[in-house]
């Protein structure tokens, strides 16, 4: 991933807790129970590993919150506290955490100073996980490092944090990263500094000076409250080419795809017969509000989802910020580029069978430019001679003259070279 993609912070930091569960409770029980308070508490992700402690039974977690809210969670996670068994009294806080055992949480904070990846409950469940204590005089640099080799470094990887307190002018960090199970020996071997390693080299080459720990764990359970759960969402778009509308919903079917496991996208920028041949297709055996389309939003272009109507731009905004708190305020306008680049993407595409041509049309009366600018597109591939009777006709023999019959909602006639009586075009 590039840098640029990494997180900016520290706006969360993780909460590291080790505690006791009651002994007659399935982990999987203290974290369904547990999950519905996490959100409450500001938890923007939670990691569950199973664990032993003083022989009992226990859980490790890694709590990402915000970092403005860490005392209360904390406060919240230490304070709340359950019995060691049913015959002992009720827990004296039933409040967020009523399955941490009296005095048996340890935690530890520390700020994230960025993230890499977009997460998601169901990639991290069952995810392994790399939990590393180290320290380094070199901490931007290995930052730099990491950040551009962590994907090849761990396959599958969907979630990573790398925590960081400055301690004189060395910086001790805690690098959590989550990544395929099925990868986790062949990981390992990278990570050992008894031998000729990746992370052996680093240490060589100064990029970290001490490891303090190395934990690798397999994920039982994890929830991503930035990561919308729920059935598939097959989300629908087609829209003009050279339309800017159909760019701003493309930029942000790619962002929430990003971001949004469930969220599956399909933008097709389409030539001006085929949009509307595909409306057409799409919206026939829908309802009439959808067969209205071109003619309610203006030839603007179509949403569905999961095969029903939704509308065009505005319609999905208004689902996309409902559902995933999704915002654009970059005007409609700017996307203009964009779509232009869509238009370069096509033409070059069809390079091996057509050639483009385009003309610009002059208001007599204004004498200004008429927008948008007419782009033929050419079929040597079907026709060739005729073909490149326009082309050359478009380089020269088109300048200048005249427009004599425009149809509305039809076509126009034009192309009288050198006799203004000439109508045959």
């Amino acid at each position: 991933m590039p840098a640029k993609e990494a997180a900016k912070g520290p706006t969360n930091c993780l909460v590291f807790a080790d505690f006791n569960i009651p002994k007659a409770k399935p982990l999987a029980e203290v974290i369904t129970q547990q999950e519905p308070s996490n959100p409450k508490l500001g938890v923007k992700k939670v990691l569950w590993v199973p664990h032993s402690k003083n022989n009992l039974p226990a859980a490790k977690t890694i709590f990402a919150v915000p970092l403005d809210r860490r005392d209360e969670f904390v406060t919240a996670l230490t304070a709340s506290t359950a019995p060691p068994g049913p015959q002992d009294p009720p827990a004296t806080t039933p409040d967020a955490f009523v399955d941490v055992q009296n005095g048996t949480a340890d935690t530890t904070t520390m700020p994230v100073d960025f993230e890499l990846g977009y997460g998601g409950g169901q990639k991290m469940k069952g995810a392994a996980m790399l939990v590393m204590r180290a320290s380094t005089a070199n901490y931007n640099e290995f930052k730099v490092w990491v950040i551009e080799e962590h994907r090849r470094l761990y396959p599958g990887a969907c979630k990573a944090f790398c925590c960081k307190e400055e301690a004189g002018e060395v910086v001790n960090f805690i690098w959590v990263v989550l990544f395929d199970a099925a990868h986790m020996e062949s990981v390992k071997t990278e990570h050992d500094m008894s031998k000729p390693s990746t992370f052996r080299g680093l240490a060589d080459d100064g990029l970290i000076d001490t490891v303090e720990s190395m934990e690798w764990q397999v994920l039982c359970d994890a929830f991503d409250y930035d990561n919308i759960a729920g059935p598939p969402l097959s989300v629908v778009c087609v829209g003009r080419m050279l339309d800017p509308l159909t760019s701003k919903i493309a930029v942000a079917m790619e962002a929430l795809e990003r971001t949004q496991e469930t969220f599956k996208p399909t933008c097709k920028f389409l030539i001006e017969a085929e949009f509307e041949n595909q409306v057409k297709e799409l919206t026939g055996g829908l309802s009439q509000t959808a067969k209205n389309h071109l003619r309610v939003h203006a030839g603007g272009p179509v949403v569905l989802i999961n095969g029903a109507y939704v509308g065009s731009i505005r319609e999905f905004e208004k689902f996309a910020f409902n559902l995933y708190r999704y915002k654009d305020t970059t005007p409609d306008g700017m996307y203009t580029k964009r779509a232009q680049k869509a238009l370069a993407e096509y033409m070059q595409s069809k390079e091996a069978s057509s050639d483009f041509c385009y003309m610009d049309m002059v208001d007599n009366q204004t004498n200004q430019y008429l927008k948008p600018r007419v782009i033929y597109e050419v079929y040597r591939g079907l026709a060739p001679r005729t073909a490149e009777n326009f082309v050359a006709l478009c380089e020269d023999g088109y300048a200048g003259s005249p427009v004599h019959r425009i149809v509305k909602g039809g076509w126009l006639q034009m192309g009288a070279i050198g006799d203004e009586k000439c109508i045959h075009g």
